[in-house]
């Protein structure tokens, strides 16, 4: 889920394309392939013309499934991933920066004591700006894993109606 407060940047675009793009960038990250399937998505406006809450049901073609949250509407911020595996659970809190894991995949606990756990808008701007300048091969996401996360949200806002 990915919540936030009204604010009227990012009101000219669904918020899909404002918020939700980053959960639908991780989620393709996750799986082994890029086929997926939007089962069940439905959206609210409230302040625009365009989705401000959207909820969508996604399958992959590997099997794997995702059900996404995104308003723009929310009392608060909110940043939270579940991710469940047949050996168990992994919840992220990414505003908190605090995590639970009853996987037994080893996770480094320390994460958000770590330059980039510390600051990780900080350290994708430097990255950046390193690849920019030719210091780095490659931007961190290259624009593949972008344009793959936009036909996602595109394909969540056709099944909402929009």
């Amino acid at each position: 889920s990915r919540m936030g407060a009204w604010n009227i940047r990012g009101s000219d675009v669904s918020v899909t394309m404002d918020l939700l793009i980053h959960d639908a960038d991780l989620v393709l990250s996750l799986f082994s392939s890029d086929d997926f399937t939007v089962t069940k998505a439905s959206a609210k406006m409230v302040h625009t013309r365009l989705p401000d809450e959207i909820s969508a049901d996604i399958v992959m073609a590997d099997g794997g499934s995702a059900h996404l949250i995104s308003s723009r509407t929310h009392d608060g911020r909110d940043r939270k991933m579940i991710i469940d595996y047949p050996s168990g659970r992994i919840s992220i809190d990414f505003v908190a920066r605090t995590f639970e894991n009853s996987t037994g995949f080893d996770i480094n606990e320390d994460f958000a004591s770590t330059e980039i756990g510390g600051d990780p808008l900080g350290a994708n701007v430097t990255a950046f700006i390193e690849a920019a300048m030719g210091l780095r091969e490659g931007p961190v996401i290259d624009g593949e894993a972008g344009l793959r996360a936009l036909k996602l949200v595109r394909a969540i806002d056709r099944a909402a109606g929009f």
